[in-house]
């Protein structure tokens, strides 16, 4: 996307588990080498200190980012907003590493947005800039595609050429997320073709997240699934919150929102070996395997790539 006039150009995460947008500036010192930085003195329309609010902190489950609030011209694509709050961030912390790019681009509602501001898809549905009430992604593997580009994100519509069949349409759950993250309720997981026991309530609500690699979920869930799987383990403290199967096995699991069942490749499910003939698996307890906090607001699964490279979600404006 780019920024400010002229337009810097700059690739950002795109996130829909966060509201917020934001850019790495060359006043941050603590930014990873090779980070993308924003040059706030090179754009004649930025409008720094917006609100003069001091410096805001960004918590996200892999580190922190922080610094004041501006404002400028952002567009992606042929989408433009004016005046459109960011945090200028000067100091990143926590281990944060959004691998060489800018920043990030929230994708959720405005009430998860620590800077209160509208987040960039709101503003161009505000502004009537979307021919449907809708924005929909096709996640591809690095690892399939190299150095080409392997995703897309269409905004405002869905690409019907990225995906068969028909999109499985369920209303979202704001239960206790005063309208924030894009949530769906997990009504059901199988293993192997059978069922599992699954906590339900407040306990099988998901944030469908885009910024996170795997799939986190409460406790009782991740003992349930994993110990239907023949010759899985717990790793211990070794790598706390997370299982390992053998190598040479395929657990087949999948997840239910209401409608159908959406299958987890073993492709995206296996992370690779961990010795012993086992392989680490993408599924592990969101309460010791992240900086989420467990509560505190926050649903208690969080489904990231390693479901949804499988099973894209076209999210209009009232479901997902």
């Amino acid at each position: 996307m780019t920024i400010g006039t002229p337009p810097q150009p700059f690739d950002v995460v795109l996130d829909t588990g966060s509201s917020d947008l934001w850019f790495a500036t060359t006043a941050c010192t603590s930014c990873p080498p090779g980070t993308e930085l924003l040059d706030p003195s090179s754009s004649s329309s930025l409008a720094s200190n917006v609100g003069g609010s001091g410096s805001v902190t960004l918590r996200y489950g892999s580190g922190t980012a922080s610094g004041p609030l501006a404002s400028d011209t952002v567009a992606l694509g042929p989408f433009s907003v004016a005046n459109q709050v960011f945090v200028a961030v000067d100091a990143v912390g926590d281990g944060l590493n959004t691998t060489g790019q800018a920043g990030i681009l929230g994708l959720a509602f405005q009430g998860l947005a620590v800077s209160s501001a509208v987040p960039f898809w709101q503003a161009l549905l505000n502004g009537n800039q979307f021919a449907a009430p809708e924005f929909a992604f096709f996640l591809a593997r690095s690892q399939s595609t190299g150095n080409a580009p392997g995703g897309a994100l269409t905004l405002g519509g869905r690409n019907a050429t990225l995906f068969q069949g028909d999109v499985d349409f369920q209303a979202f759950s704001f239960q206790n997320q005063g309208g924030s993250f894009w949530t769906q309720t997990v009504a059901g997981v199988t293993v192997n073709g059978k069922s599992v026991s699954v906590p339900g309530g407040a306990q099988a609500l998901a944030a469908i997240d885009t910024g996170t690699t795997l799939i986190g979920a409460p406790t009782a869930a991740v003992n349930a699934i994993w110990g239907a799987v023949p010759g899985a383990q717990s790793m211990g403290a070794q790598t706390p919150g997370f299982f390992a199967f053998p190598c040479n096995a395929k657990p087949a699991i999948a997840l239910s929102f209401g409608g159908p069942a959406w299958p987890i490749s073993i492709q995206d499910l296996n992370l690779g070996p961990v010795g012993g003939g086992l392989c680490l698996g993408g599924l592990f307890d969101l309460s010791q395997g992240t900086n989420v906090q467990v509560g505190a607001g926050n649903p208690a699964w969080i489904v990231g790539d390693t479901f949804l490279v499988r099973a894209p979600f076209p999210p209009p404006a009232g479901s997902i």
